[in-house]
């Protein structure tokens, strides 16, 4: 069963956990020092959420990714930053490497609550990620590079590659910033007791949509009422049940469209949809174009 709420215990003496991957994101490497690091288990291939904030750069992989009620393909380069609580889940399609760092800013000794002219630069930081915040372009070429330099620093000049990370994300200009989850969004509720069950749902949904997967068949693995599931299930994700399968769907067939030579049908199969003319109907209503117009404007 997926566990929905992480908890996140600091190292003694750190500001801030720094996790790397290099083949799954479900198996990762906590760096306690300079070149030293143990492995854990990592909890982004799940529905999940927790009380620190991240930042996560897939610098190799390509997936779907969900923050709030944002559903997005991503690709080599990926850089989101999430606020406290927000609910996020990557799904890798292979190989993948990438970093992630984690941090409290509500903590008396973040950088967050020193006061002055550092925390005045960092809240809007902060505030932009609330419902999460992509950063793309110059901006995330700097910060894949500065993340690729921590793994060896001993503390200090660790603690300081970490602010040259934030001044960067804070200085982004708009054009290399995406806002996420959508205004609407809301956030669980505290000891929400179904958040289990939706996190097991969720990893179902994206690990059989390819299947002729029914509402029923989510229902006989989680254990809550299908009335209780459809209310928790849309205000975990923003989406009923069959419209967050659709989009799966939807998003996989975009990815194969731009990045194999296979027919339109074969797609359209490969992705769930036994009825062409059903799958080329759902794809104008998401896409708002063909499936061929699509690969078209991504040649």
């Amino acid at each position: 069963m997926a566990v929905a709420v992480e908890t996140i215990k600091p190292l003694a003496g750190q500001s801030f956990r720094l996790l790397t991957w290099d083949q799954g994101i479900e198996r990762v490497r906590l760096h306690t020092g300079a070149g030293q690091s143990t492995a854990v288990e990592g909890s982004g291939a799940l529905w999940h959420r927790h009380s620190e904030m991240e930042i996560t750069c897939v610098s190799q992989g390509r997936g779907l990714r969900l923050i709030g009620n944002h559903m997005d393909n991503f690709n080599d380069g990926d850089l989101v930053v999430i606020d406290r609580h927000l609910p996020h889940y990557w799904r890798m399609d292979g190989p993948s490497h990438g970093y992630c760092i984690q941090f409290d800013p509500e903590s008396p000794l973040s950088v967050w609550q020193s006061g002055g002219e550092i925390a005045a630069v960092l809240q809007p930081l902060r505030q932009a990620a609330q419902l999460g915040l992509r950063i793309s372009g110059t901006s995330a070429l700097d910060v894949k590079k500065q993340l690729a330099h921590l793994t060896d620093l001993p503390p200090l000049l660790r603690f300081s590659a970490f602010l040259e990370i934030l001044n960067t994300l804070s200085l982004a200009p708009d054009c290399d910033r995406q806002a996420l989850a959508s205004e609407d969004f809301h956030l669980p509720e505290p000891g929400d007791p179904h958040e289990r069950a939706i996190a097991a749902a969720v990893a179902l949904i994206s690990a059989h949509f390819h299947e002729p997967l029914k509402l029923s068949d989510v229902l006989a693995a989680v254990p809550v009422s299908r009335p209780t599931f459809s209310r928790h299930f849309k205000r975990s994700t923003g989406r009923s049940f069959i419209t967050f399968l659709t989009e799966i769907r939807i998003a996989n067939a975009c990815r194969e469209l731009t990045s194999s030579k296979k027919s339109v049908t074969d797609i359209a199969q490969d992705s769930g949809f036994n009825d062409l003319s059903h799958f080329n109907r759902m794809f104008r209503r998401q896409m708002k174009c063909s499936p061929l117009a699509w690969r078209h404007s991504k040649k």
